[in-house]
């Protein structure tokens, strides 16, 4: 999982303070030279770029949230300036646009929203929108509710934010329309966690251990998975399957991804991996992407599904693999990830066009 954030409560001055933040940002939409380097992996000769220099901390946002464009560039957070603000890079040139002033900014909480026109963070006790305009138009989206004490959990589907909200010993997840209409409670329960919003309508959540799944019309339905523990998850292209990383309680048995069909209840092996601890598809799930937790193999790989055979790309060399965020751009051309092995946690690119089949995006 991406690294954990203090939890902080919020005190009305503080409230007050930030929901008086400018609306307009162009006095932030200076372009900042590119930090890229270019190396030669040291496992496999492949050249990999580092894009972003490891003396400040660099982090791409929690699974499932998007971060890579269409449009060829990228969005993650960045404490260079001494606090996170969420930053474009121009995948071509390399260069950076600082994207927001944030008081609090919860970096796993960054989301690339659809349409690659706008994107959205958690502030302290605020959701907030910044389109990418010339002059980067912000607006709160939402305000933590009276009562509660805590946002957490963005995640986001075509037409909402969703986001959990919690106070001591409840939680809560609300649906935020990015355009016109009303704020609506989704589910509540003691601990929400890791929201998965379902293309088409629905949305996934962890409770605990548990994995649960929430309709349109706001029936759950607890999700028997595989044994063992479930890492990350996506949805299949056409939202009729979770595929998740499965660890098996049994340790000598590999680390699997694993597809349940929702309609069904059927949950039935895709692949085994060489002990993958992070992962994510491709945008037709064709292709995984992964991170190994072997400190004698710590490499990033790719999977094909159709004949589960891996390919070795470069070496993560992460202290703890677990932390490792990884995503693949939406045309399968280029596969980013985030590791501290040269010290902060920096951004590294990598080309797998020789290897997987352009998808369109």
């Amino acid at each position: 999982m991406p690294l954990d954030w203090p939890v902080r409560s919020w005190s009305r001055r503080a409230f007050v303070a930030l929901a008086a933040a400018p609306a307009a940002l162009a006095q932030h939409v200076e372009t900042l030279p590119t930090e890229a380097r270019r190396y030669q992996d040291e496992a496999t000769e492949f050249p990999v770029y580092q894009l972003t220099r490891a003396d400040h901390t660099s982090l791409l946002p929690a699974w499932p949230n998007r971060c890579v464009s269409a449009r060829n560039f990228l969005v993650f957070s960045n404490d260079r300036f001494g606090k996170f603000e969420v930053f474009r890079m121009e995948l071509r040139s390399g260069q950076w646009r600082r994207l927001s002033e944030a008081s609090a900014l919860d970096p796993s909480s960054v989301c690339l929203l659809h349409g690659d026109r706008a994107v959205c963070f958690i502030d302290g006790p605020s959701v907030r929108l910044v389109e990418m305009s010339a002059r980067l138009r912000e607006r709160e989206l939402y305000a933590l509710a009276p009562g509660y004490d805590r946002l957490a959990g963005l995640a986001a589907s075509q037409s909402s934010v969703f986001v959990v909200e919690s106070k001591s010993g409840s939680s809560r997840v609300r649906a935020i329309p990015i355009g016109p209409g009303a704020v609506a409670d989704v589910i509540e329960s003691e601990s929400i966690t890791g929201l998965l919003p379902r293309p088409g309508g629905g949305l996934v959540y962890r409770a605990g251990a548990d994995v649960r799944y929430v309709d349109p019309q706001r029936r759950e339905l607890a999700l028997k998975m595989a044994p063992g523990l479930t890492g990350p998850m996506y949805w299949s292209p056409d939202g009729a399957a979770l595929l998740y990383l499965n660890f098996p309680a049994d340790r000598t048995r590999l680390n699997n991804i694993r597809e349940h069909l929702l309609d069904t209840g059927a949950d039935r092996l895709v692949s085994k991996t060489s002990q993958f601890v992070q992962f994510a598809p491709n945008r037709d799930a064709t292709v995984f992407a992964g991170a190994s937790g072997s400190l004698a193999s710590p490499h990033i790989l790719i999977l094909l599904r159709t004949t589960t055979r891996e390919l070795t790309l470069c070496e993560h060399r992460a202290r703890d693999p677990r932390s490792l965020a990884i995503a693949f751009a939406p045309d399968s051309q280029r596969v980013v990830f985030q590791s501290d092995r040269h010290g902060k946690p920096a951004i590294f690119s990598i080309a797998v066009e020789r290897f997987v089949e352009e998808t369109g995006s």
